[in-house]
């Protein structure tokens, strides 16, 4: 797939943004690349990915602290910072955010960027696991000026009841409708073979801000989780979902560097679920081509 979307990316690429700016303004969907891509590109490579189009922020996730300082972040300098637009961290004891959360949110407030901060579930955890993130949240959003957006992270995960979880949905769509508080779902990592993407999805629709996919899938669960990543993708068209997503797009272990392979996957994976949504980038081939739309940039 992806030496296909190397033969592509060539044709979309310089004028991605073109394409967004003569479509509807319903049509347009921001996509974010994950920083759980790959473990070895660094930093400024994904904040210049993010500058090209396709993609338009990136993605950190500060559980995994050991990718955080392999990639860089942590002496990132600030242009390298500002593509950073969302992100996940688990609720500390301590009932803050955590430094390196507000640090980035200094670095976009200060070019008027807004910012997503995204409380993560804990792991392992049933029934008190969405109270921990709501009040959390909820002491943000008194906290952080209206640029930052607060999500509270919601993970298919060791769902122990079906009709439990669906009913703990809405009860959290509610709460995020009161506090003026997003939703964010996570189907990038764990995913429980249970969940009922169709009904979850419809629950949380109105509050839903963020979608994190794993796409394409090459693990050992591919198989099922393509399946529900589809129906998630389905489910978010036809309910008209104007989010955004987040792309995980793992690559195998011999281009964990290859920052094209990275370029051309993330393509091709906007492509995909652009064309979900009726959307269908090659009909803007040929106009990518011409002189009036290369102007425009």
């Amino acid at each position: 797939m992806v030496n296909s979307c190397q033969t592509t990316a060539p044709l979309i690429r310089p004028a991605f943004q073109n394409v967004y700016r003569i479509m509807e303004p319903s049509l347009r969907r921001s996509f974010k690349i994950s920083a759980l891509s790959s473990p070895m590109i660094k930093a400024d490579h994904f904040a210049a990915l993010s500058s090209r189009g396709a993609v338009s922020g990136v993605e950190v996730d500060l559980l995994d602290s050991m990718r955080f300082r392999m990639q860089g972040w942590q002496n990132a300098g600030p242009a390298t910072l500002s593509s950073v637009d969302t992100v996940w961290f688990l609720p500390p004891l301590e009932q803050r955010a955590p430094e390196k959360a507000i640090h980035l949110i200094e670095q976009r407030a200060s070019l008027d960027l807004p910012t997503r901060l995204v409380i993560d579930q804990p792991r392992g955890r049933h029934g008190d696991s969405h109270e921990a993130q709501v009040n959390l949240a909820i002491k943000l959003r008194r906290q952080v000026p209206e640029s930052v957006r607060i999500a509270i992270g919601i993970r298919p995960h060791q769902i122990a009841n079906t009709r439990a979880h669906l009913a703990q949905l809405s009860t959290l769509r509610m709460q995020a409708s009161e506090w003026d508080l997003d939703l964010a779902v996570d189907l990038g990592r764990e995913i429980d073979w249970l969940w009922e993407a169709e009904a979850a999805l419809y629950r949380i629709m109105g509050s839903l801000a963020l979608v994190r996919l794993s796409y394409p899938t090459s693990t050992f669960d591919g198989r099922f989780r393509a399946s529900l990543t589809q129906r998630a993708v389905l489910t978010c068209a036809e309910l008209g979902y104007s989010g955004d997503f987040s792309l995980v797009v793992p690559l195998p272990w011999w281009h964990w560097r290859n920052t094209r392979s990275l370029e051309a996957a993330s393509l091709d994976a906007v492509s995909r679920i652009s064309r979900e949504f009726g959307i269908d980038l090659a009909q803007f081939g040929s106009e990518l081509q011409s002189p009036r739309l290369a102007d425009m940039a």
